[in-house]
């Protein structure tokens, strides 16, 4: 049913990075690109996404995509038709020596570190390999880079200690967008040193802010009900807590219960309003995120219930379109057995999916499915 793709590995994909560093010694900047997309190309095709990664995780996948779109770039029809400016050869180089120094060896990712500017790039690194030592210079960061205050503290929310609940405490408290301070709040209430100040935290004119405070702090004690937070629920401020708190509890397990919590997150994501919220991007890289954690048996076998598999699929058909391209490692991994429940609630009437308008039947149509199915 579904076509055969290449899968990537880790192995394969550090074989790749190393061969990468190797064309990264041409004599210019723009060269080594060009010699990567060559390579790459020639390699594992022209057009990769995350849904070839064997075994995906935050770096495999930032690099498949810097991968894809260095060839974007270097495609010959778009270079000879747009040109490409300096400064995008020079940020394209600059974030793919990033990657090639990680897969010489973390050692010598750690001794090149201090020798440049922190990058988006190096936030999703440091997360992944749980690099504590750097934590401290992130804090610092946080103040020198406000462009990358929420990639530092979408990292440091994986960690715990004094240092950070002081930090946290300060952000949450200080004058920031509110999106970093639901950052800061969901650091304190996951740091495995406890907060107890929650009340100082109050003030301000935002009446969400404080009302998703009262919710957290009676989370933090295990005495959240439904009267802690009014009406907050129904705020995108209150989501994108939701969803920080649900990658973090990710990392630790994915069973039955969470792969609920997933589909009560796309629910509110279809829900909510979220036209001008100012951090709605912010809200759409953590739902990709929270895609990528549920890959795993435990989303398989939720699945396998028809109302679930149902729900599901309108929620995912519901999302933006922006979202939804993000989709294909999850939709992949569920493989064959997913595709042919769905085509089988087509065929008995349960599911409907607009040819038109369906994002999931054209997904479907791409893989080969028969259109008489769906």
């Amino acid at each position: 049913m579904v076509q055969n793709r290449i899968k990537i590995g880790r192995d394969k994909l550090a074989e790749i990075a190393i061969r990468c560093g190797e064309f990264a010694e041409a004599p210019s900047r723009r060269e080594a690109l060009a010699r990567i997309a060559e390579y790459v190309s020639a390699e594992i095709g022209r057009y990769l996404n995350a849904g070839m990664l064997l075994s995906p995780d935050d770096v495999s996948i930032a690099f498949i995509e810097l991968l894809d779109q260095i060839l974007f770039e270097m495609n010959d029809e778009n270079n000879v038709r747009n040109g490409i400016d300096e400064y995008i050869i020079d940020d394209l180089y600059r974030r793919v020596e990033v990657y090639l120094e990680l897969f010489r060896g973390i050692d010598v990712y750690k001794k090149n570190f201090h020798l440049r500017l922190l990058s988006h790039d190096d936030t999703i690194i440091i997360k992944e390999y749980r690099i504590a030592e750097f934590l401290p210079g992130l804090m610092l960061e946080f103040h020198e880079q406000p462009h990358l205050a929420m990639s530092i503290l979408r990292v440091l929310m994986f960690f715990s200690g004094e240092e950070l609940l002081n930090f946290f405490y300060q952000v949450a408290q200080g004058d920031y967008d509110e999106e970093l301070r639901v950052c800061a709040l969901v650091g304190l209430k996951n740091n495995s040193v406890r907060f107890h100040n929650w009340r100082l935290l109050k003030g301000g004119e935002s009446a969400e802010y404080n009302g998703l405070i009262a919710l957290v702090a009676a989370e933090s004690t295990g005495k959240s009900t439904v009267d802690d937070h009014g009406g907050v629920m129904d705020s995108p401020l209150m989501l994108f807590y939701r969803m920080l708190d649900l990658e973090l509890q990710l990392e630790n397990q994915v069973d039955i219960p969470m792969c609920k919590r997933v589909v009560g997150t796309l629910y509110d994501v279809c829900r909510l309003n979220l036209e001008g919220v100012i951090f709605r991007n912010h809200i759409y890289d953590s739902l990709t995120r929270i895609f990528n954690r549920i890959q795993c048996d435990a989303m398989k076998r939720f699945l396998q219930d028809d109302e679930n598999i149902t729900s599901f699929v309108y929620l995912i058909d519901c999302l933006p379109i922006e979202v939804f391209d993000r989709l294909a490692a999850m939709l992949e991994y569920l493989g064959d057995e997913f595709m042919a429940s769905v085509e089988r609630l087509v065929s008995r009437g349960v599911l409907h999916l607009d040819e038109k308008n369906s994002r999931l039947w054209g997904y479907l149509f791409s893989l080969g499915f028969d259109s008489l199915h769906l």
